[in-house]
């Protein structure tokens, strides 16, 4: 009897003399396949212990303890330049300053600011009352030379051009034009201002911000939002397209204007240097002006539904109102409600008495919305929006209620210094390019005589608006006496009149009294009122045998 061994091996020989040899290429590609399912093994082996790694990495990162503030400016560094779950923010992006603000990005912002500007009362009142208190229209040019009869001639012959002749379209005026750059530079950002010498001498352009960009056949290193810069990082020119028939941009229309004779009037609120383009006035609360009016209109339809949802009826009997409701669709043949009254509704009316049903009971609605704390967040939103544009709450919703006197007249005097004034200032440089143009071109063609000292000048904004214009005034005054003041300044500061032009005007007019026998009452705080305070003093003092009492001592 044969055991399974030797059953095995008979077996094994039997299946070798049927079985073919194999050929040495065949060994070699056996050969080749083992080691390549050997290696797959060593990779896979290498993976798993990767991703153990990893795994006790991430277990031992998510269980250390998250650094404090103390730690890591200990440790050296800046707290708020670190993350964490708890206070993750944005950093922005890096790189130069036209990389925040690239085209998309501005003509973005300047769309939403429009919007804002056409639909919402809040970002209308802002441009409006800040513009109204810089009123850029205002601003005076006066002569500087030492011949006071040119002064009088050059600044007639420039008030009539910038009244009548400054606009390229012949439509506006002037100063027309000077609150409209500065209306765009407020709610776009910037504004461009052609100069251009045309049949009728010469004259200035303006130019949409959106006009100025760059388009994809001149891209390029030295080109950025429309400015073209030259090798050494100056302005050199810009890219002004126009506009097609159906009111987009036509970027085969493209134009290179010089800078010499363009001016880019940009937002002066910058948010780095070398930055290309401005940035619209709204930008930093745009979004807080939307949310502000969602809420508006949420609390208008809340109160509206509070007011139609006055009472609700309970009733204990259910089985009465559904053959009420059967029968009211046998009779009508539709389903009550598609009419303007349901079958089931009693129509509330002021005074009015409800009738109820066996089992109905009444409830009144009182809605929780909205509530008393909405004035309170819609009032220190619209605080938040005019500390971002530098403009008191007081001075562009016209509320005074919840103010003191002093409260608002320091937050005015902020406003003037931090907002107006420098508004006022921004506009200066723009009318001194404006004024050598057009002197330059009347000089050239024969139109103004000249004068060496022709450039020498000044701009005087109007007066901001004074909380208390009685203290400006004392003020002004005590700073003159005091030599800290000229009277220039003061007349400046507070009328935004030339002192000259006052002295004269103030001479014709003693003049002419003089001439007609007329004469002049004495004005509060003149010497002329002094003078007879101090007879007045004089007289009564030879009565009483010593100084004048006042009417309180006077009195018995």
């Amino acid at each position: 009897m044969t055991t399974q061994a030797e059953n095995i091996a008979t077996l094994t020989r039997q299946n070798a003399a049927v079985a073919p040899r194999t050929s040495p290429e065949d060994r070699r590609a056996a050969r080749a396949e083992s080691e390549a399912r050997a290696a797959i093994a060593r990779n896979n082996t290498r993976i798993a212990k990767a991703h153990t790694r990893a795994v006790d990495a991430v277990s031992q990162i998510i269980e250390r303890p998250i650094p404090t503030r103390d730690v890591v400016v200990k440790a050296g560094g800046y707290a708020n330049a670190r993350g964490n779950r708890l206070n993750a923010y944005s950093l922005g992006l890096p790189g130069s300053p036209d990389v925040a603000l690239d085209q998309t990005d501005l003509d973005n912002l300047r769309r939403a600011s429009q919007e804002a500007v056409r639909n919402h009362p809040i970002a209308r009142a802002i441009i409006a009352r800040l513009v109204g208190m810089c009123a850029p229209e205002r601003v005076s040019f006066q002569a500087r030379t030492s011949s006071p009869e040119y002064n009088r001639y050059i600044e007639a012959a420039f008030r009539d051009w910038w009244e009548n002749h400054a606009d390229f379209r012949g439509v506006d005026s002037g100063p027309d034009l000077l609150r409209q750059v500065q209306e765009a530079a407020a709610v776009d950002g910037d504004i461009g201002i052609n100069l251009v010498y045309s049949d009728r001498g010469p004259q200035i352009q303006l130019v949409a911000g959106e006009r100025v960009t760059t388009p994809y056949s001149v891209m390029s290193k030295q080109m950025a939002c429309g400015v073209e810069y030259d090798a050494a990082g100056r302005v050199a020119a810009y890219r002004v397209c126009d506009w097609n028939q159906w009111g987009s941009l036509d970027f085969g229309s493209s134009q290179r204007l010089s800078s010499r004779h363009f001016i880019l009037a940009r937002n002066w609120r910058h948010l780095r240097p070398g930055q290309s383009r401005g940035e619209p006035l709204l930008s930093g609360c745009l979004h807080l002006i939307e949310q502000l009016s969602e809420l508006k209109a949420a609390v208008l339809v809340a109160a509206r539904i509070g007011a139609c949802f006055s009472v609700l009826v309970y009733s204990e009997n259910p089985a009465e109102k559904q053959a009420a409701m059967l029968t009211a669709l046998d009779e009508a043949g539709d389903v009550p409600g598609d009419n303007d009254r349901d079958a089931n509704t009693q129509v509330m009316r002021p005074g009015g008495m409800l009738h109820m049903k066996t089992g109905e009971k009444v409830e009144q609605l009182k809605p929780e919305f909205p509530s008393d704390s909405v004035g309170v967040f819609i009032v220190s939103t619209l605080r938040e929006i005019g500390a971002d544009v530098g403009l008191p709450i007081e001075a562009y919703v016209y509320d005074t209620t919840e103010t003191t006197f002093y409260g608002g007249k320091a937050a005015m005097a902020i406003s003037q210094h931090e907002t107006i004034r420098t508004w006022q200032n921004w506009v200066k440089p723009i009318m001194t390019r404006i004024f050598r143009f057009w002197a330059d071109a009347s000089v050239a063609n024969g139109s103004l005589k000249d004068h060496p000292e022709r450039n020498r000048h000044v701009w005087v904004s109007p007066p901001a608006p004074a909380y208390d214009e009685k203290e400006a005034v004392e003020t002004g005054l005590l700073k003159v006496a005091h030599n800290l003041m000229s009277k220039a300044e003061l007349c400046q500061q507070v009328t935004g009149n030339d002192l000259a032009d006052v002295q004269d005007a103030r001479a014709a007019e003693t003049q002419r009294e003089t001439d007609l026998g007329i004469t002049p009452p004495a004005l509060p705080g003149s010497s002329a009122t002094q003078d007879a305070a101090a007879k007045a003093g004089d007289k009564s003092k030879a009565k009483t045998g010593g100084p004048a009492k006042s009417p309180q001592e006077a009195a018995p």
